[in-house]
């Protein structure tokens, strides 16, 4: 007897095990690309989604020929929805609500009670009756519901309230899509939801005016069996909807670097800055688009102004299409500045979009090619260099391809502050579209970071989700500055490029030798020598050069040295331009054709150079020249007026730097430079060029008497 009361007592707590089973679970993955909702079903998105059957007879009711199977899949903002119906017999009984075939969606939403029916405020019901058609493209077919509603038809993509879908009377059957807004569900969060209750169910009803309300019915889960279950409408029981959650990568760092000297936007991107420049390929094929020949790599630098962008595109054909905003190849630079919000897209106030149309050409030097995009807007041709609000641009079509540099001003960047900022958002998208007029606004794109299959991710442009672009920040601590200090002169200096009066024996000859960033100077080598008096800072350089040359094609052709001096009030970084500081310089093997002429040899402004054969004043400026037989050397005497008539005996310290430039290949470019520096070596806050942006070293005064006093009693 214990035996059998053991197992009796065990039966008693199974069967209600049973009657409340659990409730079954379907996963859903998030769509791999853009999903065209159009009753077929064949997108390639689809394929990720199981076939799911609705199966189970409901209770008590018969579906003789009718079979079901469900799909989903899901995106940032929509819920997707493909039935697709085997039926030998395809009905529609307009007599009643529940006549003739057809199928339903249940959704529960967060806060839905089990039981509490459809017609709660957190439920959602959805359904496709079978055979709908259209009287026209306006007027649907009359058939109400019990309430006098009009149902959905569905022949056509219709859209209802958030809610898009197609209808397809298939060979087998009928089937229905559905793209349900996530403003139809209370805007749930599908990507961060955990999960949502949900049920389908299939009616077969064949017989034309068969009862009122008649059901033949399949479910996928509430069979009428269990609880709440008495019907799936009024008091639905429902199964549990999971959202696969897409792990997304770490996004991308990009740092760009400051530049080591000036750039020229010629569209060849050849300069010497770009060297440092790391080339970043553009590589990845957006959701569901091909690039057949084409490839890209882009390049970005920055000084304290300018971010500067040199994209080399590769492309077997180069198309220019003016039939639409997207036609022909192209590529497009998107940033987000601080405030943009991810997702919001390129018309947001703090988003960018900079973008270059392939074989462009203008008429003359003034008249555009006529191209316009969608909304009438010209499009920037960019054939040679043009500047636009702040952006300067230049085109270049290449042996293998084309290529667009970009200097992209900080007064179209919101005035963002590079040498400060931690980073920008940004992306770059490629398009290779070679066959004309080949559909409106058609993409076959390549992108750097965003591959469409990332949340915000269904356009670039529409809906940037962004990699990070950083900002290099080389910091000097003040007290890593060199700092030299410099005696007062013990005697008079007579200034004649020899530097061999007795108080220069004072003035230790420190080296002009640090390698500025990227430049290599072969064999030129410099000392400098610097003293004081009450009214003049005194300078001798001597350079030691086994080639010395002038050339007078350019500003900085053939062998020269600088001195760079920041006064009171100079600030870091603002260059020799600025109001507080001075540039000196002196261009190897300078003559004079006589004691008044001089030899013709102009800057890029026009102005004439210092010879400086012999010694010669210019606005409180005397020097001389001496060509040696090692090199050269300049002797300087530059009077406190020509340095706001700071004075030697208070001031504490100004600040300085030297470069030696050795150029010996006439005629070898525009503006080269191969320097050596005393201090700012270019790999420096505010450095990528000393005369513009001058980061410089510590000249102090040393104050101490040559003479000691006599010794007092």
């Amino acid at each position: 007897m214990k035996k059998i009361y053991k197992v009796l007592c065990l039966g008693a707590f199974i069967v209600p095990s049973l009657l409340f089973a659990q409730k079954p679970e379907v996963t859903i993955k998030k769509a791999s690309a853009a999903i065209n909702v159009d009753g077929i079903g064949t997108d390639a998105a689809w394929t990720s989604a199981p076939k799911i059957a609705i199966d189970k007879p409901y209770n008590g009711e018969t579906v003789v020929n009718g079979d079901a199977t469900f799909q989903m899949l899901y995106d940032a903002d929509n819920l997707y929805v493909f039935v697709n119906v085997t039926d030998d017999v395809v009905i529609l009984d307009n007599a009643g609500d529940w006549k003739g075939d057809k199928f339903e969606l249940y959704i529960g939403l967060p806060g839905y009670v089990p039981g509490a029916g459809a017609g709660d405020d957190h439920a959602r019901q959805f359904f496709g009756n079978a055979s709908q058609t259209w009287f026209d493209d306006a007027t649907k077919l009359s058939h109400q519901n019990w309430y006098g509603e009009e149902l959905w038809p569905g022949v056509t993509s219709r859209t209802t309230d958030g809610v898009s879908f197609v209808y397809n009377e298939t060979v087998a059957g009928y089937a229905y899509e559905f793209k349900i807004n996530k403003s139809a569900l209370e805007n749930v969060d599908f990507a961060t939801i955990d999960s949502l209750a949900f049920d389908f169910t299939l009616a077969d009803n064949d017989v034309v005016g068969d009862g009122v309300g008649v059901r033949n019915r399949k479910v996928y889960y509430n069979t009428g069996n269990l609880q709440y279950a008495n019907e799936n409408w009024s008091a639905m029981d429902l199964a549990t909807l999971k959202f696969e959650k897409v792990a997304v990568s770490a996004k991308p760092e990009v740092t760009v670097r400051s530049s080591s000297t000036a750039i020229i936007i010629d569209g060849a991107g050849t300069d010497a800055a770009w060297s440092i420049a790391p080339k970043i390929a553009i590589d990845k094929p957006y959701a569901g688009e091909t690039v057949v020949n084409g490839d890209a790599t882009f390049q970005m630098l920055h000084d304290a102004d300018h971010l500067y962008v040199f994209v080399n595109v590769k492309d077997d054909v180069v198309t220019l299409d003016n039939s639409g905003d997207w036609k022909g190849d192209k590529f497009e630079l998107y940033i987000g500045l601080p405030g943009y919000i991810p997702g919001a897209g390129a018309g947001d106030d703090h988003a960018r979009q900079f973008f270059g149309n392939a074989s462009q050409t203008w008429f003359d030097d003034a008249t555009k090619l006529t191209h316009q995009n969608w909304y009438g807007e010209e499009l920037w041709p960019g054939v040679t260099s043009r500047t636009t609000d702040g952006v300067t641009f230049a085109y270049n079509e290449t042996v293998d391809g084309y290529a667009y540099e970009f200097k992209i001003n900080k007064s179209a960047l919101e005035n963002v502050d590079f040498n400060s900022i931690d980073s920008l958002g940004f992306d770059f998208t490629l398009a290779d579209n070679d066959v004309v007029g080949d559909g409106l606004g058609v993409r076959n794109r390549k992108v750097f970071y965003n591959t469409g299959n990332l949340q915000y991710a269904n356009e670039n442009w529409s809906a940037m989700d962004l990699a990070t672009l950083k900002f290099e920040k080389v910091f000097v601590p003040e007290g890593d500055k060199p700092m030299v200090s410099i005696k007062k002169a013990s005697a008079e200096i007579t200034v004649d490029g020899t530097g061999t009066e007795t108080a220069w024996n004072a003035a230790p000859k420190i080296a002009i030798d640090k390698p500025y960033s990227g430049e290599t100077v072969v064999n030129g080598d410099a000392t400098f020598q610097m003293l004081y008096d009450a009214d003049n800072l005194y300078v001798f350089v001597n350079i030691t050069d086994d080639v010395v040359t002038l050339d007078n094609s350019g500003d900085w052709k053939g062998d020269k040295f600088e001195l760079y001096i920041g006064l009171p009030g100079y600030i870091p970084g603002a260059g020799a331009g600025d109001d507080h500081a001075r540039q000196f310089f002196g261009n190897a093997s300078q003559t004079w054709f006589d004691d008044a002429t001089k030899l013709t040899h102009q800057n890029w402004y026009g102005e004439e150079l210092w010879p400086g054969v012999t010694s010669r004043a210019t606005d409180g400026v005397t020097f001389a020249y001496n060509e040696t037989v090692a090199g050269y050397a300049y002797e300087f005497k530059i009077n406190k007026s020509a340095l706001e008539n700071v004075d030697f005996a208070t001031i504490d310290s100004l600040a300085f730097d030297f470069t030696l430039a050795d150029n010996d290949i006439v005629g070898d470019g525009l503006g080269v430079r191969n320097r050596k520096v005393f201090y700012n070596t270019g790999n420096l806050q505010y450095a990528n060029e000393n005369w513009s942006a001058m980061d410089l070293a510590t000249l102090t005064f040393d104050k101490s008497s040559s003479v000691r006093e006599p010794l007092k009693t």
